[in-house]
């Protein structure tokens, strides 16, 4: 009994924390949405939405790296995990990049997956053994979770001629592009919250494993 409590109590903290986040997100997100008095800079650029999901996105790659730092054994999916997360990171600051010239993000973008890709290279015929554990850590469904919103359902979700189809006839076509937008950073903004939550889920157990198998003393 009392240890059936004890998961429930930890499962319930668990979903306290993931519920904090998303309304933290949520917040961030309503500056945007009340923080204009027109709609022609609404989630630009620039915006607390775009910035909180290159933050978002920074600390994730960080979780991931420091995770693997902690648990060696584990340095394979932290540096792959970590690799996704910098080229997302990347991608969202495509407007920065850009300014040296048009689609100079993609320069960026192609290191980052060669550094990761070469730096588990050499252990590559242990990379199935290493995800299957992976797969089954508390983390990995509310990773697959913000992946899956991030690069799937907020693309198709936002896409534009659907709104537009939608609102067109009832709406001036900027303001239908401004509920396009605020429907379409909403989600991806949501997703990269449960990302940075998986983030935090793993480095938080590769901590533990550190903890309960601590390395060799040399």
């Amino acid at each position: 009994m009392t240890q059936s409590f004890a998961v429930c109590l930890k499962a319930g903290f668990r979903l306290l924390l993931l519920c904090a986040v998303l309304g933290g997100v949520v917040g961030v997100f309503l500056l945007d949405v009340h923080g204009y008095n027109t709609t022609q800079h609404l989630f630009s650029e620039q915006s607390w939405t775009e910035n909180t999901q290159v933050v978002l996105l920074f600390l994730s790659a960080v979780a991931f790296a420091v995770g693997g730092r902690l648990n060696r054994e584990r340095h394979i999916p932290a540096r792959l995990l970590t690799g996704m997360a910098a080229l997302a990171f990347v991608r969202e600051l495509d407007w920065v990049l850009d300014k040296v010239w048009h689609g100079f993000w993609v320069v960026p973008a192609t290191v980052v997956v060669i550094a990761a890709v070469a730096s588990v290279w050499p252990r590559r015929k242990t990379l199935f053994d290493a995800f299957a554990r992976e797969v089954t850590q508390p983390y990995w469904g509310t990773l697959c979770s913000g992946f899956g919103i991030v690069f799937i359902f907020s693309r198709l979700f936002g896409m534009r001629r659907n709104w537009e189809a939608l609102l067109s006839s009832q709406l001036a076509l900027p303001i239908v592009r401004s509920v396009r937008r605020l429907a379409e950073e909403g989600v991806e903004l949501a997703g990269y919250a449960l990302i940075f939550v998986a983030a935090v889920g793993f480095l938080i157990s590769c901590y533990q494993d550190r903890k309960n198998h601590p390395p060799p003393q040399v």
